[in-house]
C-alpha cells in the first residue's frame, strides 16, 4: 500500500511538473509573463498547484475531462508559439535589409559627393572670380584732397578643398580661399585702377552640404 501510494504521487508530480512547463512557455513567447510575477517554482510549498486526477483500480491516474481539455490546447498554443516565432524572425531580417539598404544609399552618397568636389571647387573658384570683376565694376568712388579714391573685395584662387563628413553621416565640403581688400586713388579713375593697394587679407572658410546629388552653395 504504501509503494502504491508513492507511485501515484510520483505520477502526480510529474503531471504537475509538465504542466508548468507548458504554462510557462506559452507565457515566455506571448509576453503574458510579466517580471518579477511568481511561478509554480517560487510558489510557497503549501501553494502548489495541483492537477485534478481520478485513481484507477491498479493504482495509475488519469487526467479528468477538464485536464484533458487543457492538455488538448497544447498543440494549439504550439502552434501560436512558432508563429509568433516566424513573425520574430521576419521582423529581423527586415530590419537587417532596411539598415544594409540605408548603408548602401550612405556609401553610395559619399562616394558621389567626393567624386564631384573637385569639379565643384574649380566652378566655386570661376564664381570667385566673376565676383572679383563685378565688385569692379560697381565701384563707389570718392573725391579726396583732389584724388579719385574707392575700395573693393577681390579673392585668391581656392586653397584646399576637402570632403569630410558630418556627424549626422552627411557629407560636407570643406574650401579655403583668401578674400582680399584693395583700396584705390589716383588723379583718375583709370589711373587708380592701374595700382590697386593691398590693405587686408582673410583667410576664409566655407562649408557646402551635399544634397540631392549636388553640392549647395
Amino acid at each position: 500500500m504504501h509503494v502504491r501510494n508513492l507511485k501515484r504521487a510520483a505520477s502526480t508530480l510529474a503531471l504537475v511538473i509538465g504542466i508548468v512547463l507548458i504554462a510557462e512557455a506559452a507565457r515566455a513567447q506571448t509576453g503574458i509573463a510579466a517580471a518579477g510575477a511568481p511561478t509554480a517554482s517560487n510558489l510557497p510549498a503549501d501553494t502548489h498547484p495541483t492537477t485534478p486526477t481520478t485513481l484507477l483500480k491498479d493504482g495509475a491516474t488519469t487526467l479528468t475531462p477538464a485536464a484533458r481539455a487543457n492538455s488538448a490546447a497544447a498543440p494549439d498554443s504550439a502552434a501560436a508559439s512558432k508563429t509568433t516565432t516566424q513573425k520574430v524572425a521576419e521582423d529581423i531580417r527586415a530590419a537587417a535589409a532596411r539598415i544594409a539598404h540605408l548603408t548602401y544609399s550612405q556609401r553610395r552618397k559619399w562616394q558621389m559627393a567626393q567624386a564631384s568636389l573637385p569639379s565643384f571647387c574649380h566652378k566655386w573658384d570661376q564664381l570667385l572670380h566673376d565676383r572679383e570683376v563685378n565688385n569692379l565694376a560697381h565701384l563707389d568712388w570718392h573725391e579726396k584732397q583732389g584724388y579719385e579714391t574707392a575700395s573693393y573685395t577681390g579673392y585668391g584662387d581656392v586653397q584646399s578643398c576637402v570632403a569630410k563628413e558630418s556627424d549626422e553621416g552627411v557629407p560636407i565640403g570643406k574650401v579655403t580661399y583668401e578674400e582680399r581688400n584693395y583700396y584705390l586713388a589716383g588723379k583718375t579713375t583709370a589711373e587708380a585702377k592701374s595700382h590697386p593697394k593691398l590693405i587686408n587679407v582673410t583667410k576664409t572658410l566655407e562649408i557646402f552640404s551635399y544634397e540631392k546629388d549636388r553640392w549647395f552653395y
